[in-house]
């Protein structure tokens, strides 16, 4: 019985290492980083040069990262400012036309960052088509997303901070499709979409 439980334990934390190498596998292109690159990138150096090494290998889990053994989708957030608890990251997306729940997700990051494609793509395979507008809070503003969804030929309308308050200036060298981004939900039709997304 106790050898059963031990082997058991094992094949739960080998599951649990297998995910959090498929989940780190993805993130370092989408945050640019190189197989070869050994440096984080500093005023514009190679990333041979400059800026500090890398802690871990390419693609290798932080070593602090967590799996839940039991609900795999769920990890330690704070989620109201009330201390660490055991939750999970809901994601919904509404059909602003009929008003009805068309795709939903479950991840256990603590922000909502790298999850505006996916629940596109979830609404679209529901849909069967690809949605010709898509309206999101602050928490999903990623540049690398807006430029994916004008590329797919989807008008984004993604608040940039919170809202009533004045926005800090966007360099648009650096963040271009944030820039647009800016100045689309600086017009009336942009403001409009925004309203709409808080009701929604």
């Amino acid at each position: 019985m106790v050898l059963k439980r031990r082997e058991a334990w094992l094949a739960a934390i080998q599951a649990a290492k297998t995910r959090l190498d498929a989940e780190q596998r993805p993130r370092e292109p989408e945050r640019g980083r190189k197989p070869a690159q050994i440096r984080n990138a500093r005023g514009g150096q190679p990333y041979t040069r400059g800026g500090q090494p890398y802690k871990r290998a390419f693609r290798e889990p932080d070593a602090r990262a967590q799996s839940n053994f039991t609900v795999a989708a769920s990890g330690i957030m704070d989620p109201i400012g009330d201390g660490f608890q055991l939750c999970q990251n809901v994601h919904v997306v509404v059909d602003g036309q009929n008003q009805t729940v068309v795709a939903t997700a479950v991840c256990r990051g603590a922000t909502d960052q790298g999850q505006l494609l996916r629940m596109v793509d979830a609404a679209a395979a529901t849909g069967e088509r690809i949605p010709e507008t898509a309206l999101a809070d602050a928490g999903r503003r990623n540049e690398a997303d807006l430029a994916a969804l004008r590329a797919q030929g989807i008008r984004s309308r993604l608040v940039l901070g919170r809202e009533r308050r004045k926005q800090a200036t966007i360099n648009c060298d650096r963040w271009p499709a944030t820039h647009r981004m800016g100045k689309r939900l600086a017009t009336l039709e942009g403001r409009a979409a925004c309203a709409k997304r808080s009701w929604l």
